[in-house]
């Protein structure tokens, strides 16, 4: 009969069963052996085996809740690099063609725009340096599919995805993108686009999200691929279940045995913690997203996270679902109550916002009627003002009070006051611009069409200042009208005898103010611009004759420059301006362009000619009020001269070309002594104040100057014929001495002499003649004129003929100057302060440097041009 054994409750953790045979001494001594040494080892190997489990059902949940965030190694699964091989097909067939180099169209190919370049031989920071969105290949892309795409690779990964890939798996930039990296991030990207508790359908949609080419795969096919990649359901524990036979026959597998002792138990209470640990700290993480794409909406969000529950609890172990639904659940409720709260304040918000732009609204309006008067509208926007406040005292959470609704409505009865002020402000501001207008146009002369405001007191009340001063202007003006006109040292004796007399009467002191303030503006338009002045103050027949604006017409144009010269001079003479002033600011604004740098020289030669015609000797000033260059004034003043126009379009010509660079001129061209002393000795000290006839002389060098060796003598003497000729040299015909030279620099008594152009040596001889007494000797013959002096004959001269500054004549130690004196004397051209030559005008040196005086004792200052002109 056999033996009935006892069965004893075993830890399968100690690889022993106790068994003992009833009175079987060596198997129960075995026993005891056994548990002894259990006992005394069990507790470090339970304290291994709770980290042990704790960690491995803290990735089963991490797998089971697509964790990325924690590091992992998935399951393996059937395929070369890790993932599904029926997925990796598909890529191949849809993206990179199974290719580790492949690039977007195959452009990696020979003859491709990218050929010979390949990716798999990169690092992967260069392969995301290569894929840099504003780089040659993602803008190549662009132009090929009109956005930005950088694919590479086998599994056509871009260069954002490849960064973002790298970063979470810990591959730095030196990390190889060879195909065992490639393998490891397209595993990646696969698994994390089908993480988390996702429907089939869902992993379908996140793969074809991500590669774009696996929306052309069947759902069959990508079905197979995904149920691959999952491999069964994720990771299992670590060691085999044991398996149960229920009361009514059926085998069920269990994580551990019932029958397991404290140790596996205690494995059993860490698996079930670490779990339930996890999924918490997912779920939490995950509430929050749901959170934030349902803003404001609790129960969009109740129910996007009831489905995740429902998900999580039914993908877990059946013994831990009950649990794991409390936890899931008490934590969406709480997330849901935090979701009503903030819904419940966006609510009261904005009914705090509503309600307060409403009161804002209508008491603004409330001031707006108080200020216009309309005590219906104001009544009718104090009801609205008032009902809108006791709604907001009745809000809930927002705590405005009675005392708050009342400080509103003063607010508003004082924003009335600023309404009126703001507004009696406007006004007064308004009247005050036009009674400026009023001020000007009496001031003026003018009438305007404000000026009846003076009609009304409260304008008077207003603006008193500005209404007596248009007053008194307008009066003035209606009173003397031509005290605008008048000469400022007419009126100026006008306000001195005003200020001299009793004022009887209330507005004479405004009226004295008046005048003065007139005096000081139409002083101050005469100054800054006299042609302009004349044409606005003047009376119609004394305003200034007006210079035509097309010039086309050269008869006319003259004509008109001749009458503004006259008027100019007229002007002067009278006391108004100082020196004659032709042009206006306008007019030189508009001719100046015309003389400026880089202008065509025959146009500005033939303008330059115009002026010289219609201004006659005042050209130069008039040239210089358009601010016409050195070259073109002092040419201008030669025209005026009598000098030919062809000189003067020569000179500027050849200012072109030394502007253009097209002429090197000599070294020694710098000053008129460096040129030649003889002029230097006949111009006296205004050779060094000769600029503007320096310029002229190179001027005309550079037009003569082709193929001359600019360091040679004949460069020299090219530069000292071209200086005589801007002095106003020229040879002319002459019906009294045939052909003469005149002008420039010549001898006169012995003595280099510059003469006015178109003057010869030969006029100024005849002209002393003229003016000298001469006494010839007597030859036996009658006399012709006079009377006879023993043997020589006395022909007296006519002074005048000298033109003498102010009707002088020349004397010598107080007796008049004979013709024996002047045979020796030189002539020398008087200049102004700054060292220019004065035209026409010279003095007389005799007896090595002696003045020659005027009858007064002073130095004789003689006109030579008409000197010579009268000689003739």
């Amino acid at each position: 009969m056999a033996e009935i054994r006892r069965i004893v409750r075993a830890d399968p953790k100690s690889n022993f069963r106790q068994v003992g045979e009833s009175g079987g001494m060596t198997f129960a001594a075995l026993a005891d052996i056994a548990k002894t040494a259990y006992e005394q080892f069990a507790p470090g190997v339970a304290e291994m085996d709770r980290q042990k489990t704790t960690e491995e059902w803290s990735q089963y949940a991490r797998q089971q809740m697509g964790n990325n965030r924690a590091t992992f190694s998935y399951p393996g699964v059937p395929g070369g690099d890790g993932t599904s091989s029926k997925l990796l097909g598909l890529i191949d067939r849809t993206e990179g063609g199974g290719g580790y180099s492949t690039l977007f169209g195959n452009s990696q190919a020979p003859g491709g725009k990218f050929a010979g370049v390949d990716v798999s031989k990169m690092t992967i920071g260069e392969a995301k340096k290569f894929a840099a969105p504003d780089g040659e290949y993602g803008q190549w892309v662009k132009g090929q599919v009109g956005r930005v795409a950088t694919p590479m690779g086998r599994g056509q990964v871009v260069g954002t995805t490849l960064g973002a890939a790298a970063s979470q798996l810990g591959l730095p930039d030196t990390t190889p993108f060879n195909a065992a990296t490639q393998g490891a991030i397209i595993d990646h990207l696969a698994r994390q686009a089908t993480a988390g508790p996702l429907t089939l359908e869902g992993k379908m949609a996140r793969l074809r999200q991500t590669w774009e080419g696996l929306k052309n795969v069947s759902d069959e096919d990508l079905a197979a691929a995904v149920q691959e990649m999952s491999g069964g359901g994720g990771q299992p524990p670590a060691q085999e279940p044991v398996l149960v036979k229920t009361r009514d026959g059926a085998v069920e597998p269990r994580l551990y045995s019932p029958l397991s002792g404290p140790m596996l138990r205690a494995h059993n209470a860490a698996a079930a913690s670490a779990y339930l640990a996890e999924m918490n700290n997912a779920a939490g993480q995950d509430f929050a997203a749901f959170a934030t794409q349902f803003p404001l909406d609790p129960e969009g969000f109740r129910q996007a996270a009831q489905g995740y529950v429902d998900q999580a609890v039914k993908g877990a172990p059946e013994q831990m679902r009950a649990d794991l639904r409390l936890n899931l659940e008490r934590e969406m409720q709480q997330s849901y109550i935090g979701m009503v709260e903030e819904k419940q304040s966006d609510t009261r918000k904005r009914a705090d916002n509503a309600s307060a732009a409403l009161v804002d609204r209508w008491s603004t309006q409330y001031s707006e009627a108080l200020a216009s008067g309309n005590n219906e509208a104001a009544q009718a926007a104090r009801s609205r003002l008032e009902d809108l406040l006791v709604n907001r005292e009745a809000l809930p959470g927002i705590g405005w009070t009675r005392a708050q609704s009342e400080n509103v409505i003063l607010g508003s009865i004082k924003g009335a006051q600023k309404i009126e002020n703001t507004r009696a402000t406007a006004y007064k501001t308004e009247i005050g611009k036009k009674l400026d207008g009023v001020i000007s146009a009496a001031e003026n002369g003018q009438h305007a069409a404000d000026e009846a405001l003076l009609d009304d007191k409260g304008v008077w009340s207003l603006q008193p200042d500005k209404a007596r001063e248009a007053a008194a202007k307008i009066q003035l003006r209606d009173a003397m009208p031509d005290f605008r006109s008048m000469l400022p040292a007419e009126r100026k004796a006008i306000i001195e005898g005003e200020q001299q007399r009793t004022l009887h009467y209330g507005y004479e002191p405004d009226l004295l103010k008046a005048m003065k303030s007139v005096d000081t503006s139409m002083t101050a338009a005469l100054d800054k611009d006299p042609i302009q002045y004349f044409s606005d103050f003047m009376p119609d027949d004394q305003k200034p004759p007006t210079l035509p604006s097309d010039m086309s017409d050269p008869g006319a144009t003259i004509a008109a420059m001749t009458a503004r010269r006259d008027y100019a001079k007229k002007m002067q003479a009278e006391g108004y301006t100082a020196v004659p002033i032709f042009l206006s600011d306008a007019e030189v604004k508009l001719l100046t362009p015309h003389f400026a740098d880089g202008a065509d020289p025959a146009a500005k030669a033939a303008l330059a000619k115009l002026f010289v015609a219609g201004f006659k000797e005042d050209a130069g000033a008039a040239l210089k009020e358009v601010k016409a260059d050195d070259v073109t004034q002092h040419v201008g003043g030669l025209m005026a001269a009598g000098v030919g126009d062809d000189l003067a379009q020569k000179a500027l010509v050849g200012q072109q070309m030394i502007e253009q660079g097209q002429v090197m001129l000599p070294p020694k061209a710098a000053s008129v002594a460096s040129i030649s002393p003889e002029i230097v000795d006949a111009l006296g000290p205004a050779a060094y104040a000769m600029g503007a006839t320096l310029k002229t002389a190179k001027a005309l060098y550079a037009v003569d100057a082709k193929g001359v060796d600019p360091t040679s003598d004949d460069a020299k003497k090219l530069m000292a014929s071209s200086l005589q000729q801007a002095l106003g040299f020229e040879q002319r015909r002459s019906g009294r001495y045939g052909t003469t030279a005149t002008g420039g620099v010549q001898e006169v008594n012995g003595h280099q002499t510059l003469l006015p152009p178109g003057i010869s040596p030969k006029d100024v001889e005849a002209g002393i003649k003229q003016a000298v007494d001469q006494i010839l000797p007597g030859r036996g013959a009658p006399p012709i004129a006079g009377r006879e002096v023993g043997a020589s004959r006395s022909i007296p001269g006519d002074p005048d003929l000298w033109g003498g500054l102010n009707g002088s004549t020349p004397s010598y130690n107080g007796q008049p100057i004979s013709m024996r004196q002047l045979q020796s004397a030189k002539f020398v051209p008087i200049t102004d302060a700054t060292g220019q030559i004065l035209d026409g005008l010279y003095r007389i040196e005799v007896m090595g440097g002696t003045d020659v005086e005027n009858e007064a004792g002073n130095v004789f200052i003689f006109d030579m041009r008409k000197l010579a002109e009268r000689g003739r």
